[in-house]
């Protein structure tokens, strides 16, 4: 092997031959059958332009050390380890190139270099598109990458670099593969059609991903799995197979501003203690769900819009996040289901139009509910049952099309100082073996009862509030049990009726007193409720609980999907 100084444009150009040893001046029209290509080292700063390098053992082209100079309109192919190859600190520039068949990869960079690929098309058989590690930090914009075996781009070993209006397309494996620390910036690319998931992120991987489209992937839209540290902003992820964004294994990446739509599976999933901070997105008309948490996952979610999905949340398992000032309606099987252990917050949330239930809480559940709207479901407003707990306060529920809140089965909540009206049924049902505390709760304008307590039911209920004009107080029938005190009922056509079977504790108190509190109308604002004025005779009779089986309540049920 030997290598010969080649000048090409009035600078030096170094060559390396396997075969033969000769000079060639790299100008127009110039094909070159080269077995070992063609090495731009050192200093040099050629200008290589349309030239054809192929069939080579090795690479096409190789820039080391502090070359730069322009590679343009050339096109490279049947190269061995990759078609081009740039290490050291090279700042060589490749534009408008066709690279074609590789057995390795179309661009393989690593040592720091600093190349800029621009308008280049990577098309042909190759196993990764652009490969960039050991510190690389390239400028890749305007690219077309179609096609590969494993992955479009691959960025590994703490690279980084600018990736900006590139096409990645139609790759075996994720489209934009990023792992070790890797830590890239992405903005308007578009990574789609691949068999895999668009963007993978793996490890303690980072970086900047905004303004992409992740589209139609037969997995995921993006994946995160690890200790990863990354934004997305302003991306849209759409029509993928999967979900649109697959989160887990503590990963705590930023998700803000994006739309993700009409994926297969749901809209975000996070799970196995992944604990992202997710702001200001649109999460709407996805299949499944459109935000799954589970297997202790946390998290902040908050100012999301989540509509139109089969489910719009899903809180499952031993879930903790904290959801706040959401948006969440017309989802097509439920607005918001609580299942499993899940701990999770959902405070000053709006909740409207959800086909079934705007929220249910099911299994052993057991979160906090405070301050939001629930309003104009086409079933009920809220409902517990299984052996669901939780702690339920200051909430608004009202115009639902059956009972504004439904208790059933052997769960024991916690209601304080919610306000619940213009039910189409009745405003708060309690039955099976429920219990629970009712508490400061004011009820007005549901179409039948306030409170209806059936069943083996034995909840404690006091100090509430019904104005119903002229519908119905508080009802307990069959063998309903439980205390009842201090609660005020006006205007209601029938105050109280208590059946023949029934085991309560109940105290009446006075209606009609002038001293009542009234209902303020008001959209959000939470309804400030004062004590309830004097009371009169008490009429108690114990209680016994009977154990019954949970009854199903048909929800959209979240399924295992494969990674």
């Amino acid at each position: 092997m030997a290598m010969l100084p080649c000048l090409c444009d009035g600078v030096w150009l170094f060559m390396w031959f396997c075969l033969v040893c000769v000079s060639v001046p790299l100008a127009n029209d110039v094909y070159l059958n080269l077995a070992s290509g063609v090495h731009i080292g050192d200093k040099s700063q050629p200008i290589m332009d349309t030239c054809t390098v192929e069939h080579c053992t090795s690479s096409c082209v190789q820039a080391r050390g502090e070359s730069a100079g322009i590679v343009k309109h050339c096109t490279f192919q049947h190269g061995g380890d990759a078609c081009i190859c740039a290490g050291g600190t090279s700042r060589t520039t490749f534009l408008s190139n066709w690279i074609g068949d590789t057995r390795g990869c179309g661009v393989m960079l690593g040592e720091k270099s600093f190349v800029v690929l621009d308008s280049n098309q990577i098309l042909g058989n190759h196993i990764n598109g652009i490969q960039a590690g050991y510190e690389a930090q390239p400028t890749a914009k305007n690219n077309v990458v179609s096609g590969s075996s494993g992955s479009g781009i691959v960025l590994y070993d703490r690279a980084g670099g600018v990736f900006v209006n590139n096409q990645v397309n139609g790759s075996k494996l994720a489209c934009v593969g990023v792992r070790d620390a890797a830590d890239p910036y992405f903005r308007g690319n578009v990574i789609s059609d691949g068999n895999g998931s668009g963007i993978v992120l793996l490890g303690k991987a980072g970086g900047v991903y905004e303004e992409n489209q992740i589209l139609r992937n037969q997995s995921a839209g993006i994946k995160i799995n690890g200790f990863v540290k990354a934004l997305f902003d302003g991306n849209k992820i759409s029509f993928n197979k999967g979900y649109g964004i697959w989160m887990q294994d503590d990963a705590s990446a930023t998700i803000q501003n994006n739309i993700i739509e009409s994926n297969e599976k749901a809209g975000l999933s996070v799970s196995n203690f992944a604990e992202p901070k997710v702001t200001g997105n649109t999460i709407r008309e996805c299949k499944n769900a459109g935000l799954i948490l589970q297997n202790y996952a946390g998290g902040e979610y908050t100012g999301n819009t989540i509509i139109g999905n089969l489910t719009n949340i899903l809180l499952l398992n031993n879930s903790h996040g904290t959801l706040t000032e959401n948006i969440v309606r017309d989802g097509k099987g439920g607005g918001v289901i609580f299942r499993g252990e899940t701990t999770s917050t959902f405070r000053q949330n709006l909740v409207i139009r959800n086909s079934k239930a705007n929220v249910a809480v099911l299994n052993k559940a057991n979160p906090t509910i405070e301050d939001n709207l629930l309003e104009n479901g086409w079933g009920r407003g809220l409902v517990i049952t299984g052996e669901a707990t939780g702690f339920y306060r200051g909430n608004i529920v009202r115009g639902h099309a059956l009972a504004g809140v439904y208790v059933g089965g052997e769960s024991c909540p916690n209601l304080t100082n919610n306000t619940v009206r213009a039910s189409g049924a009745s405003g708060i049902v309690i039955e099976d073996s429920a219990k629970g505390k009712f508490v400061g709760n004011t009820l007005a304008e549901n179409r039948s009862a306030a409170f209806a307590v059936q069943g083996d039911s034995r909840p404690t209920v006091e100090r509430n509030v019904v104005k119903h004009d002229g519908h119905g107080g508080i009802w307990l029938g069959e063998r309903a049990a439980g205390t009842f005190c201090d609660n005020l009922v006006e205007e209601a056509a029938q105050s109280w009726r208590i059946g023949k079977d029934v085991q309560a504790k109940v105290t009446f108190t006075a209606q009609g007193s002038d001293a009542a509190r009234r209902l303020e109308e008001a959209d959000r604002q939470q309804i400030v409720l004062i004590q309830n004025p004097g009371l009169k005779q008490y009429h108690c009779i114990g209680s016994k609980q009977k154990s019954i089986t949970m009854s199903e309540f048909g929800l959209g049920l979240v399924q295992d999907v494969e990674g």
